[in-house]
């Protein structure tokens, strides 16, 4: 087994690596039924993937860390996720990793497959970062503690005016992941105190989906994201699943 810190072999039943000591994690893979359809669609979401996590970080701090398909699969994807996290405060580590944990659960129990990981950049002082986890079929952000999260009408359906007032106020919904084939329109907004985040520099991106009300958002520092290339792969992404942007 191969160690990700220091890319030494160790024996398979190894539990820390013998030379630089970090644990070494070996996950069985759940069997995946894939299609030649859903094959090809992988391989045009690896393709985005590997042109634009390389252009995601911005290069203030360490910039971003990434890891694209092939590199990454069911059986180390959790050992490269607290690699990507090494550096930073242990409680926010620990929330970021729990986090990741409930995505890479929901990826094999609704069979999808882990294409990519993304974690911008950070430094020591100042660890909010962003991670983005994506599947052949889903996006799944965090920011530091927090989840993405899907904003919904409070009163949908109400016709009154005084139910059209009321739809204006919006409430959270905690929610990670987004499906590429649900987004209609990116666009990056700034963020605003009672929407979730606040801080200064911190900006959101903001997927609203087809045939809904709803929106799909996390937050990013701008200092650390090239928000422009962040939306442009996003855009693709949903391109790729049949998604309409506009």
């Amino acid at each position: 087994m191969k160690c990700l810190r220091c890319g030494k072999e160790n024996a398979n039943d190894e539990i820390f690596c013998i030379y630089c000591g970090i644990k070494l994690k070996k996950i069985q893979a759940n069997p995946v039924d894939r299609n030649p359809g859903a094959m090809r669609e992988d391989r045009r979401v690896q393709n985005i993937l590997a042109e634009y996590l390389p252009q995601l970080g911005e290069p203030a701090g360490n910039g971003g860390k990434f890891v694209a398909a092939p590199d990454i699969d069911d059986g180390n994807c959790e050992q490269i996720f607290d690699e990507l996290l090494s550096v930073g405060i242990l409680g926010q580590k620990n929330g970021m990793r729990r986090n990741g944990e409930a995505a890479i659960k929901s990826i094999r129990e609704n069979r999808e497959s882990i294409q990519g990981i993304f974690v911008s950049g950070y430094n020591k002082l100042n660890y909010l970062p962003t991670v983005l986890i994506f599947s052949d079929r889903a996006l799944y952000a965090f920011w530091n503690n927090f989840g993405g999260w899907y904003m919904q009408d409070s009163l949908n359906g109400k016709g009154s005016a005084a139910g059209h007032a009321a739809r204006s106020k919006r409430k959270f919904v905690f929610d990670c992941k987004c499906r590429y084939d649900a987004i209609e329109r990116v666009s990056v907004l700034p963020t605003k105190v009672g929407e979730g985040v606040a801080g200064i520099g911190t900006s959101k991106v903001s997927c609203a989906l087809l045939n809904s009300a709803d929106l799909f958002e996390f937050a990013f520092e701008k200092k650390y994201i090239r928000e422009d290339k962040l939306t442009e792969m996003i855009s693709l992404l949903a391109g790729v699943s049949g998604g309409r942007i506009r």
